[in-house]
């Protein structure tokens, strides 16, 4: 076993860099954080494994390992051979195996009974052709000697078990990328039957993963398994079946413990409610008032990147995205479609000691990969969210959303829903509080909502719009938008609208994030769980652009004359209630106060309130920006002030605060980006200001 074993660790580098490459930059990474049980590319030695028949009792079943590569022969009609590996697993973990045709191949995890394989309760997944020369990808097992069982809770028919791969809506292939899992979720109790598919979208391959309805683990606690591979042969002939690269890996039940990680974005793997896959997480230092509590922000590859606060390992939320509808296609066209990852990206921009960027890059697609009026024209519906994040947990979103306008079609667009996503332990309105939602404005109305869901027409007249929706296990999580006429540079353009006509807290969606199941609704646009253990989310409340479809007005134009439209977002955490501190932070964006500059050497520019920053130019090379900072009535409070002052130079950074002398790394955080001085101030000012920002102290 010596040798094995040291086989097992060279072996390890190979299959997560080469076999898994494609498929961690579509989500569902190796086993970077994890524990490696089996890796086998079935050159070692046939001591490993043993073969024997699970269905069928001919003579002609066998197996052999030659060249890296494991293979089955059933050779009698309607069997099953299998060749199943000595060590049994358990645990949380999934079993993945490639395979080199689509037929006749299957991947099982069979229960332990007295150190053996239990061939009367086994788990399975398998590949065949139908009549019509079909590839099918269906689930079957036996439990307590009774074949096909499936779903044991009696929830589900046999239907949601088999696919037909015949490029149906929202499983647009033919052909299976020669791989399968079987992911048993451990606290859930569940298994999942995931097939690796592939298809090539406007011109570009993409690769991902489709699954199969779950099923319940009827073993008793503590059960082991043995990971068994096997060939299936049907009613006319034998079967033939070669596999390759078997991977056991146990698996993170929670994500890592980031409460002393600091401020930071990183790109890593992340687990969350046992599931995984590769993220940027963006974790906050002592400034953040949540970081104890586990709170952090992630854009992670199993909701498509779709950005969330993490909460805990049993809820993320999420201010969701742009989405639009039409143009000839079938369903919603949003990243939540993109379940390949075709278009959605995400990227760190900007990272340093005063604020981490992240952009996040997609295509509004349906789930057959199509965008509106797909033959016509070569625009697509493409949209950019830049997200910066400063130490207090303070987040913008500056999203920008060009339409594709090189075809007739035209249509209206969503920007926002807040979404309560519930892991796999629990629902959504477990976590939600009654009322679950809170609207306000500046100007002092508010509005409690989930109870009642009719909302105050009034709303969509205020200026400004903040939404916090309140939890029983967390902090409230709030957003706002500027929606005035005058605010050019911060407001919505075209205005937004708000609506509650279809939004509840007691909505199980299941088709995202995490579920790749086929849509299987009438309407092809939506799936709700059919059990607790299915990840599931709900919606509090949705703003869009309902004017400006013509696209004819209210628009600005980029460098290469496309046209686009613009919205910024304030969010955060906040605490529960607290509506004056929502106030007070959204007067800080979008009233921050009047800049009277206070010595020669320096310009002030004005207020990026997609940075929430103001902007100074050091016009004399002296290193010296000056300036008092006076609130209005309506920035009574400036909470964090964040300054910029261009053309610094790659110079040290000291600030003082009415005379006083502030300290880096606990009043304030400094840092120099693209020769431009950053300082974010922990301060909260209630009266006149006066600002020094130099390069030297004073």
């Amino acid at each position: 076993m010596g040798d094995r074993e040291g086989r097992e660790v060279l072996m390890r580098g190979v299959l997560v860099s080469a076999a898994l490459a494609a498929l961690m930059s579509a989500g569902w990474c190796g086993a970077e954080n994890g524990r490696e049980l089996v890796a086998d590319s079935f050159d070692a030695a046939t001591g490993e494994w043993e073969g024997m028949y699970l269905e069928g009792r001919g003579s002609g079943g066998h197996y052999s390992i030659a060249d890296g590569k494991l293979t089955l022969e059933a050779g009698e009609p309607e069997s099953i051979f299998a060749a199943w590996h000595r060590r049994p697993v358990s645990g949380h973990f999934y079993a993945e195996v490639e395979f080199a045709e689509d037929d006749g191949s299957g991947l099982a995890l069979m229960q332990e009974k007295s150190g053996r394989p239990d061939r009367e309760n086994f788990t399975s997944m398998a590949v065949r052709r139908n009549r019509e020369g079909k590839v099918v990808v269906y689930v079957r097992d036996r439990q307590d000697g009774a074949d096909d069982v499936l779903d044991n809770t009696g929830a589900l028919g046999r239907e949601r078990y088999e696919e037909v791969l015949d490029n149906q809506y929202s499983a647009p292939f033919t052909a299976t990328n020669k791989k399968m899992r079987i992911f048993r979720d451990g606290p859930a109790g569940f298994f999942h039957f995931y097939y690796a598919v592939k298809a090539k979208i406007h011109g570009e391959w993409a690769e991902g993963w489709m699954e199969l309805a779950p099923s319940r683990d009827w073993g008793r606690p503590g059960q082991r398994y043995y990971v068994a591979l096997y060939a299936a042969s049907d009613a006319g002939a034998p079967a033939r079946a070669v596999f390759d690269n078997v991977r056991v890996v146990e698996k993170p039940t929670e994500d890592e413990d980031d409460a002393e990680t600091g401020f930071r974005a990183v790109r890593r793997e992340y687990n969350w409610s046992g599931f995984f896959g590769e993220a940027v997480v963006v974790t906050f230092g002592p400034e953040f008032p949540y970081r104890e509590e586990g709170r952090k922000f992630v854009f992670w590859s199993e909701a498509n990147y779709v950005p969330a606060w993490h909460m805990s390992n049993q809820l993320l939320y999420s201010y969701e995205f742009v989405e639009t509808w039409g143009g000839g296609q079938r369903g919603c066209h949003e990243p939540m479609s993109d379940r390949l990852l075709r278009w959605s990206a995400v990227d760190i921009v900007e990272g340093n000691e005063v604020r981490k960027v992240v952009r996040w890059r997609y295509v509004l697609c349906n789930p057959d990969y199509r965008v509106p009026c797909d033959e016509v024209g070569t625009q697509l519906p493409e949209v950019e969210e830049t997200w910066t994040f400063y130490p207090d947990g303070t987040a913008l979103r500056d999203i920008v959303y060009r339409a594709k306008l090189d075809c007739e079609w035209r249509n209206t667009n969503e920007v926002m829903e807040l979404i309560a996503i519930a892991g796999s332990l629990t629902d959504p309105v477990e976590h939600l509080a009654s009322p679950a939602l809170t609207v306000l404005n500046l100007e002092g109305e508010a509005d409690s909502y989930h109870p009642p869901r009719k909302l105050n027409p009034r709303t969509n007249e205020w200026d400004e719009v903040i939404m916090t929706a309140h939890f029983r296990d967390a902090p409230d999580a709030f957003c706002a938008f500027s929606n005035g006429r005058e605010m050019l540079e911060a407001c919505s353009s075209p205005r937004l609208g708000f609506d509650l006509s279809w939004h509840a807290t007691d909505y199980r969606f299941c088709h995202w994030p995490v579920g790749k199941e086929p849509y299987r609704e009438p309407d092809g646009v939506k799936t709700f769980a059919s059990w607790p253990a299915q990840v599931c989310h709900t919606s509090l409340i949705g703003a869009g652009a309902w004017e400006g479809e013509t696209w004819e007005d209210r628009y600005r134009v980029d460098g290469t004359g496309r046209r686009y439209r613009e919205w910024i977002m304030l969010a955060g955490l906040n605490e529960p209630g607290d509506l004056d501190g929502l106030r007070a932070k959204t007067a800080t964006w979008l009233y921050p106060g009047e800049v009277t500059v206070l010595a020669p050497g320096s310009r002030f520019e004005k207020v990026d309130y997609a940075r929430r920053e103001f902007v100074f130019t050091d016009t004399a090379g002296e290193r010296r920006c000056e300036f008092r900072l006076d609130p209005t009535a309506r920035s009574a409070r400036v909470v964090n002030p964040v300054i910029r002052v261009c053309s610094w130079g790659n110079h040290p950074v000291h600030v003082t605060l009415d005379g006083r002398r502030l300290r880096r790394g606990e009043d304030y955080r400094a840092a120099v980006e693209g020769g431009d001085a950053l300082v974010w101030v922990r301060a909260e000012l209630t009266g006149p200001s006066t600002f020094v920002v130099a390069d030297r102290p004073e």
